[in-house]
């Protein structure tokens, strides 16, 4: 796993309404040459947490599952949903309140992205994430347009590189749900 200091994720505060955490609250961090950003200004705990996760990679980088031990997580459950985010490469990560929070974005209208691997007539959802349109419309690295450009130019050059036949997709629907799932 290569992790790089490109400005890839941005962290959404599940707030009422929701909120685009400014980069400037951001911590960056350098650990064996692996550089990240994520919302950790008010979250300490995840450097902690994401520094376990690294020394495991840098132990053994086959290793393809990581336990992170519950004294870092205990009563903080709801910090691993931006952290996931990061390892999944979504370009917007969720920022819940707190672990009691239990319903998210109900009723906000939201950008959903879908990037699509096709191949001989065949559809492989390779990621699929939301951004809230306020957060959207107040960020212009988050307007759909620049979104889909910025995940094409991500993710072509890796299908390029192993000769994947077929061609990717990145397809944006508007949506407004009844409450999110994390």
């Amino acid at each position: 796993m290569r992790l790089t200091s490109d400005d890839w994720i941005d962290c959404v505060s599940l707030e009422s309404p929701p909120v685009l955490v400014s980069n400037d609250t951001s911590l960056s961090l350098r650990t064996n040459e692996a550089y990240t950003r994520l919302e950790m200004a008010r979250h300490p705990r995840l450097r902690q947490i994401w520094d376990h996760i690294i020394g495991n990679i840098t132990l053994n980088p086959s290793k393809v599952v990581i336990q992170i031990p519950s004294d870092l997580t205990s009563g903080r459950e709801h910090l691993l949903i931006p952290l996931a985010a990061y390892l999944l490469e979504y370009p917007v990560g969720y920022v819940p309140l707190d672990t009691n929070q239990t319903i998210f974005l109900s009723n906000t209208p939201l950008d959903v992205y879908e990037c699509v691997l096709e191949d001989a007539g065949e559809e492989f959802t390779l990621l699929k994430f939301s951004c809230p349109q306020c957060v959207s419309q107040s960020a212009a690295r988050l307007a759909p347009d620049e979104v889909r450009r910025k995940l094409v130019d991500r993710f072509q050059p890796r299908l390029e590189a192993v000769d994947h036949p077929g061609r990717l997709e990145v397809r944006h629907t508007q949506e407004t749900l009844p409450r999110v799932s994390l």
